[in-house]
């Protein structure tokens, strides 16, 4: 490097959290756009312009609905679960509530801050509320935040099965039937919320008969269930394996039933293959 030789160096600057608090703000600090540098690094940068932001008051910032994530969700009993959503920028005065399908709505209670990992800021909350567990696969669920200054934020957190939209590939159920045999099958089930097992979940027989995806892998002569099915590789929701809720084995005999293959009212677990392992019809 010879003498006058131009040298661009580019330094991060970050606004802490205790700087953006009234609309209409402007901030400044000195940065040379050209600045020489002698050998020992003695000549320090001299405050030349100021650089200026507009900032939004935190009631005029927009709040992030965080997708829910599943280990965040507890059971908290054989009907009910404990719904848990980060907003990032909700501040304490602010109204939430989950919007089931049904149209029920429940208010939702601010629980613990979210903190800024660098300096410790509140840049959020986490809010809580026990919801009834879904019992269909088409099941969807809203959380909408309302502000004292109108503003309204509502964003999709549960889909249905069937949902196509790429935005609810995350939080939709998944249901699969696959690897059959005359006397075994394997169902592949993940959700980011607990399910209920009810007849209207879809896990019985009939109703995967009447889907033409899952009657096309189904053996045709299912006479009973083997007491051997039951769940294999399963990650379970907060508070389920506690209290023993995994819904096991429903030994029922198949023919002109349409009962479901799992113990009704017990909760899905988050991922699992459920081992289904049966007796065949005598053949005619």
């Amino acid at each position: 490097m010879s003498k006058g030789t131009s040298i661009i160096v580019r330094v991060p600057v970050r606004l802490t959290g205790n700087l953006a608090t009234t609309s209409d703000s402007e901030f400044s600090y000195g940065i040379r756009e050209i600045h020489p540098i002698d050998r020992q690094c003695g000549n320090s940068p001299d405050y030349l312009a100021k650089v200026k932001y507009k900032t939004l008051s935190d009631q005029d910032a927009t709040p992030i609905i965080v997708p829910l994530d599943w280990a965040e969700q507890a059971v908290e009993s054989d009907s009910r679960f404990i719904a848990s959503v980060k907003i990032l920028g909700a501040l304490k005065d602010d109204v939430v509530k989950w919007k089931g399908r049904d149209g029920t709505d429940v208010q939702m209670t601010a629980g613990s801050a979210i903190q800024d990992p660098v300096d410790n800021s509140n840049i959020g909350y986490v809010y809580t509320a026990a919801i009834p567990m879904p019992t269909h696969l088409d099941y969807r669920a809203s959380v909408e935040l309302l502000r004292n200054n109108q503003m309204k934020v509502q964003k999709q957190v549960v889909s249905d099965m069937n949902d196509t939209k790429p935005e609810a590939l995350g939080n939709k159920p998944m249901l699969v039937v696959h690897d059959c045999s005359e006397r075994r099958c394997t169902l592949t089930w993940r959700a980011t919320v607990p399910y209920r097992v009810t007849p209207d979940l879809g896990v019985g027989l009939a109703a995967l008969r009447e889907n033409p995806k899952f009657a096309a892998v189904l053996p045709k002569n299912i006479f009973s269930l083997d007491y051997r099915s039951a769940w294999q590789n399963h990650q379970d929701f907060a508070g389920l394996s506690d209290k023993k809720l995994l819904p096991a084995i429903n030994r029922v005999l198949y023919q002109g039933s349409n009962d479901s293959f799992m113990t009704r009212n017990t909760a899905m677990p988050h991922t699992g293959d459920f081992s289904l392992m049966f007796e065949p019809s005598a053949r005619q």
